[in-house]
């Protein structure tokens, strides 16, 4: 985790939000197949509604229609928000800073996640895959971030938990 210290290089922040603010048990086999797939990616880009992305996964996994729907059920709703984290990033806007917050998540489970958490209010900006057609895995992600919330690269800390993500950003990063 980064600390906080009363000076910082860094004029803005990249944000992660999938299990570095809201924090989700991926144990589970079968969810981790889903998240995995073509299928997902897809449906995290807004290219694929839920319906026909859960059909498509029992299919592809030959699982049950309801394993698919129970086990992602059962994500959504015991997904928990990190307290300390969202403290630290409204220190961070309190202390003057941008702060943008960047996940690869479906539209269903981003419209979700904002009507239910309010720690949406302390980002500047926000940008969700499936609005942007865009994953972060993507090098022109970071572009279309930085451009759209006229960020300065060298200015700009990377805050995500997969290595591989904060390696693509050509940025000053940190995996958590």
């Amino acid at each position: 985790m980064i600390r906080q210290t009363s000076f910082t290089p860094y004029d803005s922040f990249i944000f992660d939000i999938g299990n570095v603010v809201l924090k989700f048990d991926d144990s589970n086999l079968l969810l981790r197949c889903i998240l995995a797939s073509d299928l997902w990616r897809d449906f995290e880009l807004g290219g694929a509604d839920t319906r026909s992305t859960y059909a498509q996964l029992s299919s592809v996994l030959e699982v049950e229609l309801q394993q698919i729907a129970d086990v992602i059920e059962h994500t959504k709703e015991t997904i928990r928000v990190d307290t300390s984290m969202v403290e630290f990033i409204c220190s961070l806007r309190d202390a003057g800073k941008t702060l943008v917050s960047l996940m690869n998540m479906p539209w269903p489970f981003y419209s979700y996640f904002q009507e239910k958490h309010t720690f949406w209010a302390c980002f500047t900006d926000t940008y969700a895959s499936s609005e942007i057609g865009l994953r972060k895995h993507d090098p022109a992600t970071f572009q279309h971030v930085i451009l759209s919330s006229q960020l300065l690269p060298s200015r700009t800390l990377v805050v995500d938990e997969s290595a591989e993500n904060v390696a693509k950003f050509g940025t000053r990063s940190c995996p958590l």
